[in-house]
This record gives structure tokens, sequence and C-alpha cells, in this order.
């Protein structure tokens, strides 16, 4: 079976990888469960997500755990620095729609805050799973890619919008959202996103090993 799985056949390939990303799912939701671990959680499955898109066969369990406590300090950092970020930018656009005739610089300042909240967001834990990067330079090199690859941020932003809006269109859309995430909708997500980034960032590491 094992040897089915890892054979050249596609359709082999292709279930194999879907059985990887099923364990991926499972890891997710149990290590997001204390709910201050999911930055850790993300950085971990951003990492294997990103092996299985460049084909490493990672051991997914091992690899997953291994990565979750050496990035455990820093990525629970991130993650709990986001939430209180994202406390105050909803307390910002709260206080916002509630004001009228608002200062312009205000407003803009709230827009800047929340793009770079968002971006943010999208891009820190791959970067962090990938580069080991320092939370400056993922800050960084975030802006620089939102600048020079706007459209494919775009997509990124759309992607995770997606589900979102999905679950807002009725109880049953809400119902049938939760039960995707539940078996295979977390990594699947993930995996897209990462593949996503990936694109973005294998130029870059190209530019940089031909430089050497």
């Amino acid at each position: 079976m094992i040897h089915f799985f890892h054979s050249e056949n596609f359709f082999a390939r292709i279930a194999w990888k879907f059985s990887q990303l099923l364990l991926l799912n499972v890891l997710l939701l149990f290590f997001s469960l204390p709910l201050f671990t999911i930055g850790a959680a993300i950085t971990a499955g951003s990492k294997v997500a990103t092996d299985l898109i460049e084909g490493k066969a990672p051991a997914v369990v091992q690899q997953f755990w291994s990565v979750f406590c050496q990035s455990f300090r820093k990525s629970t950092l991130i993650w709990l620095s986001l939430l209180f970020s994202l406390w105050l930018l909803t307390a910002d656009w709260l206080y916002y729609f509630q004001l009228k005739g608002t200062p312009d610089l205000f407003t803009v300042g709230l827009v800047i805050c929340t793009f770079m909240w968002l971006q943010f967001f999208q891009v820190s834990f791959f970067l962090f799973a990938r580069y080991d990067s320092e939370i400056k330079t993922i800050l960084l090199n975030s802006i620089k890619v939102a600048a020079k690859h706007p459209f494919k941020i775009l997509s990124l932003h759309l992607l995770t919008a997606a589900p979102i809006v999905i679950m807002l269109l009725s109880p049953y859309a809400l119902v049938f959202s939760m039960y995707i995430a539940c078996f295979f909708g977390l990594s699947c997500f993930l995996y897209v996103r990462c593949q996503l980034l990936l694109a973005i960032f294998k130029k870059y590491e190209k530019v940089e090993i031909a430089e050497k």
C-alpha cells in the first residue's frame, strides 16, 4: 500500500497528497484548540504544506510537531500581537463609523493600518516557517511584496475573504463550511495560500542563489 501511494501513478500521487492534507487538517484543528497556540499551528502547517507542494514527502506528524515546538515562542508572540492589534483596529473602525465628519487624515491612517495588518497576517507565518525571519524583517518583506505583486496579494486576500463571505450567507452555509473545515478545509486553504506565496518568494530565492 505504501509503495502504491509513492508510485508514479497520477491518481496514486493525488490520493497520497490528499491523505496527507487530511492528516494535516487534524493536526491543525487539534493544536489550535487552546486558541493562543493558533500561530504556532499555522507556522507548522505552513512548513508541512510547503514541503508537500515542493514534493518533499515529509513525515507530516513528526515535522509538524518539530516546527511547532521550535517556533512556538515567536509564533505565539506574532499571533497574540495580531489579535491585540486587530482589537485596536476594530475599536477604531467602530469609532470611525460613529463619528460624523471624521478627519481625512484619520481615515487614511486607519485604512493604511488595516492594510498592513492584513498583509502581515497573510505572509508572517509562511515567512517564519520558511526562513525563520525576525519580526521586523517579516514586516518589511510583507510591505515590499504587496508593492511589487499587488494582483497576487489581492488574490490572496480574496481567497481569505471568500470562506468568510460564504459562511455569512446563511446558517446552512455556515454549518456546511464548518463541516468542510473539520475534514480538509483548513489544510487545503493553507495549501493554496502557501502555493501562492511560494510562487512569489521562489523568484527572490533564485535571484539570491544566482548572486551567490
